[in-house]
């Protein structure tokens, strides 16, 4: 008997994937949540400092 499990990587990496993401993304003090603050944060403090003569 032949098993067919051609697209079975595909599914098991896009599950993968997924919780990876969920994982980062989820909470209120997620770590992608807190990336986009320094980025955040950063860009405020440039953006400062370029407005000052």
């Amino acid at each position: 008997m032949k098993v067919h499990q051609h697209g079975q990587s595909l599914v098991e990496y896009l599950l993968i994937v997924g919780l990876t993401v969920m994982v980062l993304a989820v909470g209120p003090s997620s770590p992608l949540q807190r990336v986009f603050d320094a980025l955040g944060q950063r860009y405020q403090s440039y953006t400062e400092a370029m407005s000052r003569p």
